[in-house]
């Protein structure tokens, strides 16, 4: 192994730093940020390329932060950009949007700076732990399944830290992850378990997601003096305050458009769907998650939006090549997949031709994939936004706007 000092050149796709073997091998190296001089003291080697596993720190780089906002992110895997400065933690997640739709979906364009809302730490209103064979209660240390015991999250709602210790507490037998959910509005902190037959008491302190036990509901802030009703079985995003940013832009880029008509493909709980219809647009959500579709309907009873929105329980591989079948012209497609994307939908998406799309997605690499077969099939991008979802952490939520080019 090379005495002399790697040095990291920049940051890539996954997170990881990039940089050279002595023999000119890609190297990968996890931990690593630009600018950093390590020595590898262990490796992973193949033909073309390296993977650092372990290395010392000879010299960081000028974004590397020496004292990051966590006492356990020297081992801990669950934020592995802690130590990477805020505004190079900004510039890096553009830089990765741009990579992934260059090398994916082969697309050239300018992408906005990454925006950003809220606290740095704090942020995060959910967080899935997990438990180990003696009732160990935490996050997986960096690159393995050991169990690293914490008695606060430094990313996390206050709330969520202070049911913590109640949680370590318990010791609980035959459960293998813990999801802590903090909400404004509803009950603070409520807990769901997995496996999901299982249920842990926890004194009453905090209300449990019970099989066959309707789930307790949060609310979130939306815009327009709207609140997001989720159940705790329901998808909602993490950080509050970046999501209420997220709206916002779509807000904004609808009202530019002058779009009056949409369709919402993986609703949820109703996130964009309902401000659109609170901005005045009519149209549908379709979502597979039953508590979800029940939460969004009841949210559209309550602020009075039910006769401009409805909501369609159900796959969107099924239902949405029905829907086009039968809904005529939609100006707007709003296209927010799983973390797997909407390969399967899109082809549906091009026989309705809405005048507009937005897509939104959590991993640029399938977010490019999607792209690439809507601008194939006539469509051109007009803006690409990142947001700061996920502070301390590589991953990005982005916002693309695209238009009908015929």
């Amino acid at each position: 192994m090379s005495e002399e000092p790697w040095l990291v050149e920049r940051l890539i796709p996954g997170g990881d730093g990039f940089g050279r073997a002595p023999d000119g091998r890609a190297a990968f190296i996890p931990g690593g940020l630009p600018g950093d001089r390590v020595r590898p003291t262990k490796l992973i080697e193949k033909k073309r390329m390296v993977r650092v596993e372990a290395f010392e720190l000879v010299e960081a780089g000028p974004d590397r932060r020496l004292d990051p906002p966590c006492r356990f992110a020297d081992r801990c895997g669950g934020c592995d950009w802690m130590f990477l400065e805020r505004e190079a933690q900004l510039h890096w997640k553009r830089e990765l949007v741009a990579d992934a739709l260059r090398r994916i979906g082969k697309i050239e364009v300018d992408v906005q700076p990454c925006v950003s809302a809220g606290p740095e730490v704090g942020y995060r209103s959910r967080l899935r732990l997990h438990v180990d064979g003696a009732g160990r209660v935490g996050l997986y240390e960096r690159g393995s399944h050991t169990v690293v015991e914490i008695d606060a999250c430094a990313v996390a709602d206050e709330a969520i830290n202070h049911a913590l210790p109640v949680l370590r507490a318990g010791r609980p037998v035959g459960v293998r992850e813990v999801e802590l959910r903090a909400a404004p509005i509803g009950p603070r902190v409520v807990v769901r378990c997995s496996p999901a037959d299982k249920v842990w008491e926890l004194g009453g302190l905090i209300p449990a997601v019970v099989p066959k036990v309707p789930p307790p509901v949060q609310r979130w802030p939306l815009p327009l003096q709207m609140e997001l009703a989720v159940p705790a079985t329901a998808f909602v995003q993490v950080n509050p305050d970046v999501n209420v940013a997220l709206v916002d832009a779509l807000l904004e880029g609808t009202d530019a458009r002058k779009a009056t008509s949409f369709v919402d493909l993986y609703c949820g709980a109703g996130n964009f769907a309902l401000a659109l219809a609170a901005s005045g647009l009519t149209g549908s959500g379709i979502e597979a998650s039953p508590d979800a579709i029940a939460a969004a309907s009841d949210s559209a009873e309550r602020e009075q939006l039910a006769s401009r929105v409805g909501f369609i329980e159900g796959t969107v591989d099924e239902l949405f090549p029905r829907l086009v079948r039968t809904v005529g012209e939609v100006d707007l497609v709003v296209l927010d997949p799983p973390r797997a994307g909407a390969k399967a939908a899109i082809p549906a998406l091009l026989k309705l031709s809405p005048k507009y799309v937005a897509a939104i997605s959590c991993d640029p690499a399938t977010l490019a994939r999607d792209l690439k077969m809507l601008v194939e099939g006539g469509y051109a991008i007009e803006s690409v936004t990142p947001f700061d979802m996920f502070p301390q952490t590589h991953h990005v939520e982005v916002l693309v706007w695209l238009a009908k080019t015929a």
